[in-house]
């Protein structure tokens, strides 16, 4: 059986948000497509301490400093996607929950059949923003359909990332706007971004559990939510 590296990201670091992290990578852990390693840049100690009661003592774990981490954490994913010689993998963060029925190899093969494509997000039929991001690329009718930039659950062609100059943050940026230079970066290469739409299986669907301004530590301000005490790192 064919199985797909996913790189986890997660900076959990209240009891609320260590919680969300348990159950997503408790998920990850027991897919069987999955190889999971978690990108550790500054989550709680209690994090590894619940995971390690749970019995997930096994799980491949890369600590980073906080600082710049969406790009650190897409070159790091990336290099090792490389050197594990995966032609996709995945990249996602603590508090995304894919469907339970989720295939990791049906999304890929979609992918090979877009090979312009570089990174392909499953749909949040929970997070308002599919529309903010796509508003210039249509309505996702097709199984696989462009955005503007892709965020979430995101299948990753490893041959477009591993040659990508990952560009660093601009100063003024914030939150969810690294994902827009990302995607920039890719389509200069000659790649698209895009999610798997309304004409894709139901299964290529995730949830997006901190989908409010009390809990996202990323999305407070779009929500016009008060900010959280999470440090608004990416």
């Amino acid at each position: 059986m064919e199985r797909w590296p996913v790189f986890l990201t997660t900076r959990a670091v209240d009891k609320i948000r260590v919680g969300l992290a348990v159950a997503v990578i408790s998920y990850w852990s027991r897919h069987l497509d999955a190889d999971l390693t978690v990108l550790d840049c500054g989550a709680s100690p209690s994090l590894r301490a619940c995971l390690y009661c749970l019995g997930m003592t096994s799980v491949k774990w890369v600590e980073f400093p906080a600082e710049d981490s969406q790009r650190q954490r897409h070159a790091i994913a990336a290099r090792l996607a490389a050197e594990a010689r995966a032609e996709h993998y995945i990249q996602t963060d603590d508090d995304l929950l894919p469907r339970v029925s989720l295939s990791l190899g049906l999304a890929v093969d979609l992918m090979r059949l877009y090979p312009d494509f570089a990174m392909v997000s499953l749909s949040l039929p929970n997070c308002p923003l599919g529309g903010h991001v796509d508003r210039h690329y249509g309505q996702g009718t097709g199984p696989v359909s462009e955005c503007g930039a892709a965020g979430g659950v995101r299948f990753c062609r490893t041959a477009a990332f591993a040659s990508l100059d990952f560009p660093p943050r601009r100063p003024e940026e914030y939150g969810p706007g690294y994902d827009i230079p990302l995607a920039e970066g890719l389509r200069a290469a000659g790649y698209k971004v895009g999610f798997y739409g309304d004409g894709s299986p139901g299964t290529l669907r995730a949830t997006h559990l901190a989908e409010s301004p009390l809990l996202s530590c990323v999305w407070a301000d779009f929500y016009g939510g008060p900010a959280t005490s999470f440090p608004a790192q990416e």
